[in-house]
């Protein structure tokens, strides 16, 4: 496979390429970026250390046949644009550049409060309607939208959660007047309607959000709207599920959960999921595990909560990956 004869990382490589172009040149490009831009590039460049002449032409090759790609996939070259990088990179590395220059050639709505810092955008965000709130919170990434949940008031929280759950198909028009709202520039939307929010979209932003908040949120829509929180639960998977799992998923979830975060997850479960999680361990782990929970002492709610919230996250990444399987039964055969 060729190679691109660095192994910087794409700010690095920016910095590297910054620092070889004239001043005039350099500067006509600061004034093209966001200040937050400006601010890590600064950074990058006031951190690189020695660059050699082969790593700046290098660098500054692979940058004009990145904007030269960048260049076909735009106009509809895509055949174009992978012979160009598989002759840089190889053909493994042109078809990852590959997806990631059409995925930014496609402009989403919020796609710069996507880019923004979470304290900023909250700062656009919080003196809106609920509802204005969980509409951009669902276009945002899960992380970024959990992140900003948790700056809401506990009451407020709940409300946007159960508007973004009810949500409805959202027309574009809508969202570009909210955009507008915010003062923030759309690239592009879809003509056709959107369904941004709705239960899915509930459910990633709680499995990012804080294993606290989570619960509290459905603690209070239990009360107030039992059947959402009903069929909320039913797509979130949280530590205790662990004993609606089969042996064989349990067992497979085992293998990649780290021993501490272990046993300050059992710190705080319930007496089923602890016999259902030593069931599937040997006698000798589960002897090891029995003991360091003894000596473990008084802990912390959070820390125990922060472990099973880990542990929970495992579980749903390797449900993403087929590893195991949540929620659909299956055999309890036990793996020697």
């Amino acid at each position: 496979m060729a190679s691109t004869g660095s192994a910087r990382t794409g700010r690095q490589k920016a910095a590297v390429l910054m620092t070889s172009l004239p001043t005039e040149i350099s500067s006509r490009v600061l004034r093209e970026l966001s200040d937050e831009e400006v601010e890590l590039l600064t950074l990058a460049i006031a951190e690189l250390q020695f660059v050699s002449k082969e790593e700046a032409e290098q660098v500054a090759a692979e940058f004009t046949r990145l904007a030269q790609a960048r260049g076909f996939v735009a106009t509809g070259g895509i055949s174009s644009a992978r012979r160009l990088l598989a002759e840089a990179f190889g053909e493994e590395e042109a078809a990852s550049v590959l997806n990631r220059l059409t995925a930014s050639l496609q402009a989403r709505p919020f796609d710069a409060l996507r880019r923004s810092a979470t304290e900023q955008v909250f700062s656009y965000l919080q003196e809106e309607r609920p509802q204005v709130i969980a509409l951009v919170l669902s276009y945002l990434e899960p992380d970024q939208a959990a992140q900003l949940l948790s700056r809401f008031p506990e009451e407020q929280r709940v409300d946007i959660v159960r508007r973004m759950a009810k949500m409805e198909a959202v027309s574009p028009d809508v969202v570009q007047q909210v955009e507008q709202m915010l003062e923030r520039r759309m690239t592009a939307f879809t003509s056709s309607y959107a369904e941004p929010g709705g239960i899915p979209a509930v459910v990633q932003l709680l499995n990012n959000s804080e294993t606290a908040i989570e619960n509290d949120i459905l603690d209070h829509l239990s009360e107030t709207d039992p059947q959402l929180a009903e069929d909320i639960r039913k797509q979130l998977f949280v530590f205790e599920d662990i004993a609606h799992l089969s042996d064989r998923d349990v067992q497979r979830l085992l293998r990649e959960v780290d021993h501490q975060d272990l046993v300050l997850a059992l710190k705080g479960a319930s007496e089923i999921t602890r016999a259902k999680i030593f069931a599937n361990m040997s006698q000798r782990a589960v002897e090891v595990t029995q003991e360091d929970l003894r000596y473990l002492g008084p802990t912390l709610l959070r820390d125990v909560q922060a472990a099973q919230g880990r542990i929970a996250s495992l579980a749903r990444m390797l449900h993403a990956q087929g590893e195991i399987t949540i929620g659909g039964g299956g055999s309890n055969e036990i793996l020697v």
